[in-house]
């Protein structure tokens, strides 16, 4: 999937980690950190057939199930529960979305950190620090000094 470009396929991550990213103003924005077991592209922009607003980056070895426009079209249409799978995507979609705001806005950069090492810790392990940083939104030295309070923490 890439920012601007029409989905083309809806992806379930089996293993690995991917990052959704966002170009803007020339800078490079770490919107989310995608880890095993979920889907990473949205029914949503398959099927209206809207240019993506975000792309999506592999940052390790990845494992992933596919699904082309017409399969989903298939999906949705003619098999039983076909429009409940799909609302069902929009809500992990939404609720995703609607949890990364809230973290956002009311926890601090270090409870961020915290939350992403309880939740991925695959992530802290094998993401370079840059894109962690950018998903923080802080510069990659402010990082430097979370993850070493961390470890003294420990």
């Amino acid at each position: 999937m890439e920012q601007g470009k029409l989905v083309e396929k809806l992806y379930f991550l089996n293993s690995g980690i991917v990052r959704l990213a966002r170009e803007h103003r020339g800078m490079d924005f770490t919107l989310g950190m995608i880890s095993s077991q979920e889907f990473i592209s949205t029914p949503l922009y398959l099927t209206n057939g809207v240019p993506s607003s975000c792309s999506l980056e592999t940052l390790t070895e990845v494992e992933v199930l596919e699904w082309g426009k017409q399969e989903v079209d298939f999906i949705m249409k003619e098999l039983h529960h076909g429009q409940e799978v799909f609302w069902s995507l929009m809500e992990r979609v939404m609720t995703w979305v609607q949890d990364n705001q809230v973290d956002a806005l009311c926890l601090s950069a270090e409870e961020r950190y915290q939350k992403l090492m309880d939740e991925q810790p695959e992530v802290i392990r094998d993401v370079p620090v840059k894109y962690i940083a950018s998903f923080l939104n802080i510069h990659q030295d402010s990082l430097s000094r979370i993850r070493k309070q961390t470890r003294q923490k420990s």
